[in-house]
Parts: structure tokens; sequence; C-alpha cells
């Protein structure tokens, strides 16, 4: 996948078209920076997580702009872009209905009575796949069902 996101960067700088040539190079820096503190190659996952990272950055930054009513400015215009732009490269994300089915698999199969374990095995299984806050709600729920 990082080879992929090379190839766009050449192909945007081609195009002069810097938006999209900057919002790749942040993926591309935040997937070798992490690569980097692992100690490891850039693999598909550590690329997904980069666009994850970068995505909820700008999202961020959309979200201060809007609130500060300043949803007309240049940087938000751009942010929405480059966001839209990088959400494209996302695997496809589940549903909460799929999620839902996936973290009951993992208590059964792991026979679950500790949130904190939960937590640490739908996140590993999930990583990417899906919103994290998302996750994190539906274990929540499916748990306090076991507890009751």
């Amino acid at each position: 996948m990082i080879n992929k996101l090379r190839q766009e960067v050449k192909k945007a700088m081609i195009a002069k078209d810097s938006v999209t040539k900057n919002a790749l190079k942040n993926v591309i820096n935040k997937a070798t920076l992490e690569a980097k503190e692992n100690k490891t190659e850039i693999t598909n996952e550590i690329t997904v997580s980069a666009l994850i990272k970068e995505i909820k950055q700008l999202s961020q930054t959309m979200s201060m702009l809007k609130d500060n009513n300043k949803t007309v400015s240049e940087l938000y215009k751009v942010s929405e872009v480059q966001k839209n732009y990088l959400e494209t490269y996302l695997p496809k994300q589940m549903s909460e209905e799929e999620i839902r089915e996936e973290v009951k698999s993992i208590i059964s199969k792991n026979n679950i009575t500790n949130m904190g374990i939960l937590m640490k095995e739908v996140m590993a299984s999930l990583k990417g796949k899906a919103d994290n806050k998302v996750i994190s709600q539906i274990a929540k729920e499916e748990f306090n069902k076991l507890s009751k």
C-alpha cells in the first residue's frame, strides 16, 4: 500500500496538485515514523494506522474551524478535500452490526470475564476496520449484558 501512495505522490506532483501531494506525504511520513519507532518495515497495517491518524487530525482541524465559524476558510476547504481523498484508501469499515457480532464471537471463544482483556482482544482484532470509539462503545455494551 505504501508503494501505491508513493506513486500517487508522483502523479500529484506531475499534476501540480499540492493538496493531494501534501495529504499523501503526511501519511507516508507518519507511516515511516511509526515503522522507525517500532524498528520494522512499513507494513499495510502501519500504513492504515497512519491513514487513520491523518484523517482524525484533519477531522479535528475541521471541527475546530467549524466551532469558530470558519467553514469558509481555505484551511477548512483543504482539510475537507484531503480527508475525503484519504478516506478512499481506507479498508471498508465494518458496520455496527458486524462489530457487535465480532465482539460476541471474541467473548464466547475466549470466555472473557474481564473488560480490560476484552478491549485488548477486540482492539487487536478490529484495528483499522472500524472507528475505535464505536468499537469501544459496542464492547462495553456487550460486556455489560454479560455481567447482568
